[in-house]
């Protein structure tokens, strides 16, 4: 593992005497840690660097680590410890095919409980996914792609199905983070994304739950066809 930098916030961790609460705290920075590029599939955990990192005990890092196992994030290998899986492709591809149930569920319920405010937002997301498209900016696409995503799932009022796809993208950022996007390829997702959207704009459940459906089926193709390649 890269001795990486310390985080800004030295304080986070520490301040909070509710121990699940820390163990939430690091096990989110991890999957951020892998977002941003620090951590890579392969890659050993430490949980005496984690804990210096996060200025927690060595006790929390390694409860978030058994806490990540538990998701996919990481596994826990004897003798060497905690290590950033690797996703094959046809991890990846079994995982899509999940997505694409929760998302058809989330849009139908979604349908007849989003509010105006939430769709608002969602219409400024999608005015900023067609400047990234534009500017062929993909952190950027990918960071409101994944808060338009959030939405529908936060408006169709069920946790448990929120928190089965958080699992789901949890264990596929495993992959994605390692892959480039198309031009042609955030085009596509952007129109998807559209059709999503007038669904839930005109409370129609067919429209939104096909479109959504649609939508994560469109990727998984996206990436069979070769649209999104692997940078490693």
């Amino acid at each position: 593992m890269s001795d990486f930098p310390p985080t800004n916030e030295p304080e986070l961790f520490r301040g909070s005497d509710n121990v699940g609460e820390q163990i939430e705290r690091v096990r989110s920075e991890v999957i951020a840690m892998l977002d941003r590029g620090e951590i890579s599939p392969g890659e050993r955990l430490l949980e005496a660097r984690l804990a210096r990192r996060l200025n927690v005990s060595r006790n929390i890092a390694r409860e978030a680590l058994r806490a990540l196992e538990q998701v996919g994030i990481v596994r826990i290998v004897p003798n060497r410890g905690a290590e950033v899986r690797k996703l094959s492709m046809e991890d990846a591809l079994e995982l899509y095919d999940l997505r694409a149930g929760l998302a058809r569920t989330a849009a139908r319920l979604a349908a007849k409980r989003i509010n105006r405010i939430q769709l608002d937002e969602m219409q400024e997301l999608q005015r900023q996914l067609q400047h990234a498209v534009n500017h062929d900016d993909a952190l950027l696409y990918n960071t409101i792609n994944h808060r338009f995503h959030e939405i529908v799932f936060k408006a169709a009022r069920n946790t448990r199905l929120a928190s089965y796809n958080a699992m789901v993208e949890d264990e596929l950022r495993l992959f994605l983070n390692r892959t480039f996007y198309s031009a042609s390829a955030f085009a596509s997702s952007w129109e998807e994304h559209q059709r999503v959207l007038d669904g839930l704009l005109e409370g129609d459940e067919k429209k939104s739950s096909d479109a959504f459906e649609n939508h994560i089926i469109g990727g998984k193709a996206r990436l069979i066809n070769g649209e999104v390649s692997l940078r490693f």
